[in-house]
C-alpha cells in the first residue's frame, strides 16, 4: 500500500529510491534485524512490488559496505 501511495504522489517522470536491506556480511547489522523481527524481502519479490505498484526502470544497488547497504530504484513513467 506505502508504494502504490508513493507512486499515486509522485509526478510522472518522478523518481523513488528506498533503502530496504543491511549488509549481510555485517553480523551486526544482522542481529539488530532480527532482534526488530524484521527481514528484508529478497531482491526478485522487492522488484517485483515495486514494479507491481506502477514504477518502471526498477532497479536495485548495493553499496559497498554500510548499514543500509541495498536500496531500489524505480521511476513513474510520463
Amino acid at each position: 500500500a506505502v508504494l502504490v501511495e508513493l507512486h499515486r504522489v509522485l509526478e510522472p517522470g518522478g523518481r523513488l529510491a528506498v533503502a530496504y536491506g543491511v549488509d549481510d556480511t555485517d553480523e551486526a547489522c544482522v542481529r539488530e534485524y532480527e532482534w526488530w523481527g524484521w527481514t528484508p524481502p529478497p531482491e526478485d519479490e522487492a522488484r517485483k512490488a515495486v514494479e507491481d505498484a506502477g514504477f518502471s526502470l526498477v532497479s536495485v544497488s548495493y553499496m559497498e559496505e554500510g548499514y543500509l547497504a541495498r536500496y531500489i530504484t524505480g521511476i513513474k513513467p510520463h
